[in-house]
């Protein structure tokens, strides 16, 4: 298997899951980036996952190759942080999101991080 970050970087969709009251949740999610062994992701403060990260905040995230079958799972702790800078940087890279939250000051607009923990690997 490559590098996790070179892995992610070439895939960046995938699955987000959390839990709450002892009962899993999946949800499609978009990679951003990685710094310092934490993987960059947003999502809306009104959404469902963000009230399940607040509450829980261990989680895993999955993607995979379509072309080899390789896939990688990344696990740990997640951060929310209101970094201007960060936020600039996922509107500037991702018209879609900025097509959602217009501006990094939006108070719906949540950054957040999975310092990873784990990182583990399948070829089927």
């Amino acid at each position: 298997m490559q590098d996790y970050k070179a892995f992610l970087k070439a895939n960046p969709v995938g699955v987000l899951a959390t839990a709450t009251d002892n009962q899993p949740h999946t949800r499609v999610f978009q990679y951003l980036w990685n710094e310092d062994d934490k993987a960059f992701f947003c999502t809306g403060k009104s959404k469902d996952v963000y009230r399940e990260l607040a509450a829980n905040p261990r989680v895993s995230f999955c993607t995979w190759d379509p072309k080899s079958f390789a896939t990688l799972r990344i696990s740990g702790s997640v951060q929310f942080m209101d970094d201007m800078e960060r936020k600039e940087r996922v509107l500037a890279e991702n018209p879609p999101i900025k097509g959602i939250y217009k501006n990094a000051s939006n108070p719906e607009f949540m950054l957040f991080s999975i310092a990873i923990e784990e990182v583990g690997t399948f070829n089927f």
